[in-house]
Formats: C-alpha cells, structure tokens, sequence
C-alpha cells in the first residue's frame, strides 16, 4: 500500500515548519548556552553542575538540527520540533529542583519556550496546549521532589499561575496563528 501523500496546505506547512523549527533550534542552543550567565551569578556554587546541563542540552538539540537536515527531516518535523522544545523545560525544571525549589527564579525561563511556541513557531494548537500543560508538570514535579517540597504554596501557586496564564496566552496566539497560515494559503 503506497504511503499517504500531503495536501499541498500540508505539504507547504512541513516545509514551513521546518524552516522555523531549525532557525528556532538555533536560538534555542545560543540562549540555553548564554545562561551560564545567569548560573554564575545566581547559582555560583552549582556553576559546573548546571554548566554541564546546559551543554548537553546543547548539543542534544544539535543533534536534532542535524537530523532536520535530513530528509528525516521534513517527514518528521513536528515530533522533532517538540523534542527540542522540551529540552529547555527539561533541563529548566531540573535546575529548578537541584536549586531552590519554589524560591528557584529559573520558573521565568519556562515562559521563553512558551511564547516562542506561541508567537513564532507555526505548531498546532492542541500541540501547544500540550506543550504548556507539559511544561506546567515538569515545574510541578521539579518543585514536589525538591528537598523542601512545596513548603512555601503560596509562592509556588503564584508562579502556577503565571505558567498557566503564559501557556494560555501561548495557545490563544497558537490558535489564530493556525488561522491566519489556513487563510493566507488559501489566497
């Protein structure tokens, strides 16, 4: 049975997604790498630690440009474009939890994938959704799991709703954007 052929909506969408997903990429590795930054002047006595994370994270997402180059890519650029959204959130949440938990000022590193995925990657709505309902977990787990738990609710709470709400402004801008690509190709 011959494989299923793209809508040329669909086909150009790929195509389109994999342009901004390998720009997105890019910036994705120079800000993870420009927060050693932040790690030294926040989090000195964990600068090797989170250093170490950050590069990784790095060069994970090289990895997943790489593999955009290819004709993988195109086929494959929704899944790959989330995975490479979640490292961020991935090591974000981590360093939130090996830092200070709730009191951890990292949470406002959650919001940058957020937006972007909102604003400027052309992914789905439902993707987005789940993308910032994912994120919301990870900041949930990584504060449950930290030594002081979630002693202070209140500051944890307060940062879950500023998630939420940037998650719910993410997927608003997700919608119309959907929109707005459907509309425009139809001209």
């Amino acid at each position: 049975m011959p494989a299923p052929t793209l809508s040329p909506y669909h086909q150009e969408l790929s195509e389109f997604r994999l342009a901004y997903s390998k720009a997105g990429s890019i910036v994705s590795i120079v800000l993870v790498l420009m927060g050693v930054g932040l790690d030294y002047s926040l989090y000195r006595s964990h600068f090797d630690m989170l250093r170490e994370a950050r590069v990784l994270t790095a060069v994970l997402t090289l990895t997943i440009l790489w593999v955009m180059h290819s004709s993988f890519g195109l086929r494959w650029v929704r899944p790959l474009t989330l995975l490479w959204l979640a490292l961020p959130q991935v090591m974000i949440a981590w360093m939130i939890w090996v830092t200070d938990g709730t009191d951890s000022i990292y949470f406002v590193g959650l919001h940058l994938a957020l937006y972007a995925t909102g604003i400027i990657l052309p992914i789905a709505f439902f993707e987005n959704l789940s993308f910032g309902l994912f994120t919301y977990l990870l900041y949930f787990l990584a504060c449950y799991f930290h030594p002081n738990g979630l002693q202070d609710f209140n500051r944890f709470a307060g940062v879950s709703l500023f998630i939420l709400f940037s998650a719910t402004v993410s997927s608003f801008c997700t919608y119309f954007n959907e929109r707005g690509r459907m509309r425009l190709f139809s001209l």
